[in-house]
C-alpha cells in the first residue's frame, strides 16, 4: 500500500488564526528548554563576570535566560520550527 494511512491525516486542517500564537508559544518552549539545558550545563564557577556575593545566583540566572532567548530567536536549534511544523501550521504540512 502507498500513501498515508494515518486516521488523522488531513482530518484537522490548521487554523491560520492560531498559527501565529502557536509559533510564539513554541518559541517560549524552546527558550525554556535551552535555559534549563544551559543552567544545568554551566560550571559552578562560571566566570560570567560577576564578582560573587549575595546576588550572583539571581543575576547569573537572568543572564542565562537572556542567552537562551537570543539562541532561540536565532533559530540555531530549530525546536520551535519543528513544533510548529508538526502541529500543522507550516505551509504544505499536514498535522
Amino acid at each position: 500500500m502507498t500513501g498515508d494511512i494515518s486516521p488523522l491525516a488531513g482530518s484537522f486542517p490548521p487554523r491560520p488564526a492560531h498559527c501565529g500564537q502557536m509559533a510564539k508559544l513554541a518559541g517560549e518552549v524552546e527558550t525554556n528548554f535551552l535555559y534549563e539545558f544551559m543552567k544545568t550545563a554551566e560550571p559552578e564557577e562560571s566566570g560570567s563576570g560577576f564578582s560573587g556575593g549575595i546576588g550572583e545566583d539571581q543575576f547569573s540566572s537572568f543572564l542565562t535566560l537572556e542567552r537562551a532567548r537570543q539562541l532561540s530567536s536565532s533559530g540555531a536549534l530549530g525546536l520551535s520550527e519543528m513544533i510548529v511544523k508538526n502541529l500543522g501550521c507550516m505551509e504544505g504540512q499536514a498535522p
